[in-house]
C-alpha cells in the first residue's frame, strides 16, 4: 500500500490539532486512520539516579530528555527507572523561593485523551507548601472535576535557588496504586501529559506550548510523552522550530508547499522508537508542490510517529494506522 500524507504547518499546529483523512493517490478510498499534529516529548530510561536536592549537579540530568515550555525561562527534564519517574524543572526568571511556587504534571496514563470516571488519573503538584516545605501532592481528576489533593506516598521533592534561579527536582513512584504513575512498561509506553510551572499564582511556562495555560481539564489536547530507552534517532524533542526555518505548508492531501529551498526527508518510527520507513526527496525550491509516496503496506496496525525534515526544520506527528 502506497499513500501520500500531509503535515500541518507551524501556524496550523499552533492553532490546534488537524484531523484530515489519509487518502490513497488516484482514488477516493480513505485510509481508515487519522493523522494529526501533536506535541511530543520523551522520558528516557536513566543511567544516573539523581540526588533529589534541588540542585542540578553537573552531568546529573544529561541522560534525561529536556523540553522547553511556552517560555524560554522554563525548562523540564524527564527520565525514569522501574521504580520512579524523575523530574527536574527550572524557572530561570524566578530568583526567590516562596510558598505556592510549583510545577504541575497532569497525566493521562492510558493515553486515550479522556479522564475516566473510575480511573485514578490526575495531577501531581511538585511544590513549596504553605509552611515553606517541599512536598509532592497527588490529586485525582475525573470528568466532573478534581478530587481531594493528598500527599503522594513514596514521592519526594526538593527545591532551591542555588543556581541563581528556582529549580525543582522530584521523583514520583511508578506502580499500580492510585497515586502512582501506572505504565504498561517503563521502557516502552506513551502517556498524555500537560505540565506547567508557577511562581505563586503566575504561570511562567507550560507544555504543550501551543495550548492556553488553563488546559489541564482538556486531556484530548495534551501532548504525548514517550517512555523509552534512548532518544529516537534524528527526532528533536522541542516545541519550536529555529528562527527563520521554514516548515512545509499544506496545499492538499499529499502535497506540500515549501518556503525556501529545502531537502525533504520523511522517517516513520514505531512506538518503540525503531525506524521502519525512510523516504528521501530531492532538493526542492520554494513554492514548489511536492508529493512523497509512503509504502505502509507491510506495517501492522498501530501507532506510529512520522518525522518530516525540511532543511534544518523538524516536525514530528502521530499516525494511527488501521490495516
Amino acid at each position: 500500500m502506497f499513500v501520500s500524507f500531509l503535515l500541518a504547518s507551524l501556524a496550523a499546529s499552533a492553532a490546534g490539532a488537524m484531523t484530515p483523512a489519509l487518502s490513497l493517490p488516484g482514488t477516493s478510498q480513505v485510509l481508515p486512520g487519522s493523522f494529526r499534529v501533536i506535541e511530543t516529548t520523551y522520558s528516557y530510561v536513566r543511567s544516573v539516579a539523581p540526588t533529589i536536592d534541588g540542585f542540578m549537579s553537573h552531568g546529573e540530568w544529561d541522560d534525561a530528555c529536556s523540553t522547553r515550555t511556552s517560555s524560554d525561562s522554563a525548562t523540564v527534564f524527564l527520565k525514569q527507572d522501574e521504580q520512579y519517574w524523575y523530574f527536574a524543572g527550572q524557572l530561570r526568571s524566578v530568583r526567590t523561593r516562596r510558598p505556592g511556587d510549583q510545577w504541575g504534571l497532569c497525566v493521562d496514563e492510558d493515553n486515550d485523551g479522556e479522564l475516566a470516571p473510575d480511573s485514578p488519573e490526575g495531577n501531581y503538584w511538585i511544590w513549596v507548601n504553605g509552611v515553606g516545605s517541599d512536598e509532592v501532592l497527588f490529586r485525582p481528576v475525573v470528568p466532573s472535576g478534581p478530587g481531594q489533593a493528598q500527599v503522594c506516598p513514596g514521592a519526594y521533592s526538593a527545591s532551591s535557588t542555588a543556581h541563581g534561579n528556582l529549580c525543582f527536582e522530584a521523583r514520583i513512584p511508578i506502580g499500580r496504586l492510585p497515586y502512582q504513575v501506572t505504565l504498561d512498561d517503563y521502557t516502552n509506553d506513551t502517556v498524555g501529559l500537560w505540565l506547567y510551572g508557577l511562581a505563586g499564582e503566575r504561570f511562567i511556562g507550560w507544555w504543550p506550548s501551543s495550548l492556553s495555560p488553563d488546559s489541564w481539564l482538556r486531556p484530548s489536547a495534551w501532548g504525548k510523552t514517550i517512555f523509552c530507552y534512548q532518544p529516537v534517532p534524528g527526532i528533536e524533542a522541542r516545541d519550536h522550530e529555529p528562527a527563520g526555518m521554514g516548515l512545509p505548508r499544506v496545499a492538499r492531501p499529499g502535497i506540500f508547499r515549501i518556503r525556501g529551498d529545502r531537502r525533504l526527508e520523511v522517517r516513520v518510527y514505531d512506538a518503540s522508537g525503531r525506524c521502519v520507513r525512510v523516504v528521501a526527496g530531492s532538493d526542492e525550491r520554494g513554492s514548489e508542490a511536492v508529493s512523497l509516496p509512503l509504502d505502509l503496506g507491510q506495517l501492522a496496525s498501530g501507532i506510529y510517529y512520522v518525522q518530516l525534515k525540511a532543511g534544518g526544520a523538524v516536525r514530528t506527528a502521530k499516525l494511527v494506522l488501521q490495516q
